[in-house]
């Protein structure tokens, strides 16, 4: 067994060590790293190297289909039709349209993740806003808007609690009633405009934010 894999890779003595048969017992990995060993079994002038690789492969649920639907298409690095806590920690972004997205379960495994959009998508109606925001036809973008009937999304909850590297969060337009931001102190930026049935939203103390808008209309 190579030095570097003798803490997980172990002999076991048979009776049939003497003839033909070999065991050795493969601990289970508590890492989530791939790591890799040889084993060399030698006999007069005769050898052979055995090579074992062993990952810890850790699943992310994503109840929402159209949610893991996007991580899929976005995220799955290896094509395996899942999203691992691997392949989550190497997001920073996330931009979404929440229409027909009801949670965001799973985003707690996206450690690294700084910004989070997940907004609704407008009607041809809405290509009329105005203000500040550069004029971009997108609502959210509007410095302001009057008289403009918006797409609702369908998160009522969200949790980010996790998400400690969070700067930008967005969930306008959704069905959010109240959001705890108190374990996010990198936010810098927070929109949680027409949020209709938003009650509270609490942040952590002492830091600061460039813009946020959190507004019941």
């Amino acid at each position: 067994v190579s030095a570097n894999a003798t803490n997980w890779i172990k002999q076991i003595n048979t009776r049939a060590l003497d003839t033909t048969m070999l065991h050795f017992d493969i601990a289970a990995s508590d890492e989530n790293q791939e790591r890799e060993g040889t084993i060399t079994i030698s006999g007069g002038n005769a050898q052979q190297i055995i090579k074992i690789s062993q990952r810890n492969v850790a699943y992310i649920n994503i109840p929402d289909s159209t949610f893991k639907a996007y991580c899929l298409e976005k995220f799955d690095a290896n094509n395996d039709g899942e999203i691992t806590t691997n392949e989550a920690s190497n997001i920073l972004k996330i931009d979404i349209l929440s229409d027909d997205i009801e949670t965001l379960e799973g985003i707690e495994f996206f450690e690294n993740l700084e910004s989070l959009s997940a907004y609704p998508k407008h009607d041809g109606s809405m290509a009329m806003g105005v203000g500040g925001g550069g004029d971009t036809g997108e609502w959210r973008d509007s410095g302001y808007y009057l008289n403009v009937t918006r797409v609702t999304g369908k998160i009522k909850t969200l949790d980010v609690s996790k998400n400690l590297k969070l700067k930008r969060l967005d969930c306008s337009g959704n069905l959010i009633k109240s959001l705890d931001l108190s374990n996010n102190t990198l936010l810098e930026y927070i929109d949680l405009a027409s949020n209709n049935l938003l009650i509270c939203a609490y942040t952590a103390d002492n830091f600061t934010i460039e813009k946020t808008v959190i507004s019941i209309d």
